[in-house]
């Protein structure tokens, strides 16, 4: 899947790309915005809180 969103136009129709591919959907498009080191940072530093602080899935904290 190319990084390029192609844009949906209301009223025309899915128009094709330079490349012949379809229009992305909303899905598509919104994965192709949020930059991956985002996403990457947020996994980060969540694991790292989680960790450090002794959060379980639960999101409480573990008091053994």
């Amino acid at each position: 899947m190319p990084r390029l969103a192609i844009p949906y136009v209301p009223g025309i129709g899915r128009p094709a790309s330079t490349a012949g591919l379809p229009a992305d959907d909303y899905k598509d498009r919104l994965v192709k915005y949020i930059p991956g080191e985002s996403v990457a940072l947020y996994a980060f530093t969540d694991k790292l809180f989680t960790a450090y602080y002794g959060i379980n899935e639960g999101g409480c904290p573990d008091r053994s």
